[in-house]
């Protein structure tokens, strides 16, 4: 399954582990017209990359996963990558396919399926 990079978070990774984009683009074998691609958000990152970059993110203690975008989430007939709680607009609660992120003083349960 393709999935896309978080740009932002992909390029700080490569800023803190390589010397060069260069280095990281031979690292992932692939050529510069796919890293620039990639980079630019453009490309998604097809299985054999994938496998590539989580080889290079276990080398420094990174999880892939903090440099994919969110995997979406089906509810009520469309893919969502967010779901917020707010009140008077304050956040409450946030959460994505990675992380729930609550405000102190509320508790937010996850309730498996069970059908």
């Amino acid at each position: 399954m393709k999935r896309k990079p978080d740009l932002e978070e992909l390029q700080l990774f490569v800023k803190h582990h390589y010397k060069s984009r260069k280095d990281f683009r031979k690292a992932l074998g692939i050529s510069q017209s796919h890293l620039y691609g990639i980079l630019n958000g453009d490309v998604a990152l097809g299985d054999k990359v994938l496998n590539r970059l989580e080889k290079e993110c276990n080398k420094v203690g990174v999880k892939l996963e903090s440099l994919l975008k969110v995997k979406p989430m089906p509810i009520g007939g469309i893919n969502a990558e967010e779901i917020q709680v707010t009140l008077d607009r304050e956040l409450i609660v946030s959460i994505t396919s990675r992380d729930i992120i609550e405000k102190t003083g509320y508790k937010v349960e996850i309730v498996p399926y069970q059908g």
